[in-house]
């Protein structure tokens, strides 16, 4: 069911993933990123399908898209770890990391969409500009810049995003 654990990738990148092992609250929710992440290296098309079938498991793209929509693991805590790699492995000794921080708006319906409420909607056409959907706070690190807006010459660029929560009435 889940790819292979010799599923063949550079040392390095396996080290690296396995650094991320503790986000995940089983090992094979971790086997099962392990194998998308190297599809989304190796696939042409950014699509869960094309990720499932360039990491080896074709037949297997159901298992894919429940990764995405239940299993158990926090966008959050993963781009945590991942900043906290990008800190470890690619910034010097007291080089800054910059962090650029905004606000999206997904425009959503259905009964079960997580979070979703009418919301301020930013790039609506027309004078509405109130939609149905949810909101993302969106974080991107960079490091190895001198400046931030010569994004090109950095070295690397790490991001996650968090679902926002209504404000408590």
């Amino acid at each position: 069911m889940l790819p292979p654990m010799s599923l063949p990738m550079p040392a390095t990148w396996r080290d690296l993933l396995e650094e991320l092992a503790p986000v995940f609250a089983r090992r094979s929710t971790h086997r099962l990123f392990a194998a998308l992440a190297c599809g989304m290296i190796l696939a042409d098309r950014s699509t869960v399908v094309a990720m499932a079938a360039a990491g080896g498991m074709a037949g297997k793209w159901r298992r894919a898209c429940w990764f995405f929509s239940g299993a158990v693991w926090d966008i959050g805590h993963l781009g945590l770890a991942v900043a906290q790699l990008v800190v470890k492995y690619l910034a010097g000794e007291g080089e800054p990391v910059v962090v650029a921080c905004d606000g999206t708006f997904f425009k959503r319906w259905g009964r079960k969409v997580f979070q979703a409420r009418w919301a301020y909607d930013g790039a609506a056409q027309g004078g509405t500009k109130i939609a149905f959907g949810n909101t993302w706070v969106v974080a991107a690190s960079w490091c190895g810049c001198r400046s931030a807006p010569l994004l090109r010459h950095c070295r690397c660029c790490s991001g996650c995003g968090a679902a926002r929560a209504p404000p408590a009435r």
